[in-house]
């Protein structure tokens, strides 16, 4: 069985065709390719948020690797995955995350266990 994460939306917004229908698309494709990985697959989905713009955030595991993946700014891209460098940590990477957020100016929020952190 192929998990797929899509969004239903009841758009409000005149930019869209057919003003007020839903819209249905698909994000993202467990056994797709993940964007900017060179050519990693997604493996699974978890927490998946929507803002007012349509855009979604989500946790999704791919080939070796759980990440933050975001569609702020418009395409979909990952904002963080286990193992990087955590920004401004003195050289710690991330080991895990959680308590996603997502708000309406596109900006994502995690909170981030570091890899030999005290």
């Amino acid at each position: 069985m192929r998990i797929l994460l899509f969004v239903t939306v009841v758009v409000l917004h005149s930019s869209f065709p057919a003003y007020g229908e839903p819209l249905i698309r698909t994000v993202a494709l467990e056994g797709g390719i993940a964007p900017g990985t060179g050519g990693s697959l997604f493996g699974g989905f978890s927490l998946p948020l929507i803002n007012d713009r349509a855009h979604v955030a989500f946790f999704g595991t791919t080939t070796g690797s759980n990440d933050v993946w975001s569609e702020g700014g418009g395409a979909l891209h990952r904002v963080a995955a286990v193992g990087d460098a955590a920004p401004d940590s003195g050289g710690f990477n991330f080991a895990s995350f959680e308590n996603l957020n997502f708000n309406d100016l596109d900006q994502t929020a995690f909170v981030a266990m570091l890899a030999g952190a005290p």
